[in-house]
């Protein structure tokens, strides 16, 4: 008997920039961009059937209550036609969306899982690459996606931020003081699990 595969919609809403084998920093920025940029991430194909949807494609301090709006229209529209849902989204800003999110999606059934990338596509120069991927332990948003995705198929039925290898209660994350991997803190009872 085979068992059914999960279906994980991923909302492009920035912070999607990662590195590709050639050493460029490839992101969504538009609609268009989102084939070419799943090819370069197969893994998340392992662990469920990527759904792709985009919403914002901007710096994370360009996120207004106005692309809040567009972002909670869109879950609405995918969440009857998914098994959960993971939201790129730029570090600057992903703390407020992910409150947001907490307290305007009441009884949830399945996880909307947020994450997100510090590699932007201006950075190529490799000493800004090596720093940055020095800082995250050379994991950066490939194991940040690859995590999320892995939440997203769980019994989780809240909004949570995946980032390193922590889970963590969108409403109760704080930025860590010594951020490392674990770039979030939870705050209270917000830590859920490790990946």
């Amino acid at each position: 008997m085979s068992r059914k595969r999960n279906k994980i919609g991923i909302i492009f809403c920035g912070g999607s920039g990662l590195q590709t084998a050639g050493g460029r920093v490839v992101e969504v920025r538009k609609k268009e961009e989102m084939a070419e940029w799943l090819k370069e991430v197969p893994e998340l194909g392992i662990i469920a059937e990527p759904d792709p949807y985009f919403v914002f494609g901007g710096d994370a301090s360009e996120i207004t209550p106005r692309v809040w709006s567009q972002l909670v229209k869109k879950i609405s529209e995918v969440y009857s036609s998914v098994d959960g849902i993971v939201i790129t989204h730029g570090l600057d800003t992903i703390l407020y969306t992910g409150a947001m999110l907490s307290f305007m999606l009441q009884n949830l059934s399945k996880p909307i899982v947020l994450t997100g990338s510090p590699l932007f596509r201006e950075m190529q120069s490799s000493e800004e690459l090596e720093g940055l991927v020095a800082d995250y332990r050379n994991l950066g948003v490939r194991a940040n996606l690859i995590n999320a995705f892995q939440v997203a198929t769980m019994d989780i039925a809240e909004v949570v931020i995946a980032y390193g290898n922590r889970v963590l209660r969108a409403n109760q994350t704080v930025k860590s003081i010594h951020p490392t991997i674990n770039y979030f803190d939870d705050f209270a009872d917000g830590l859920l699990g490790k990946v």
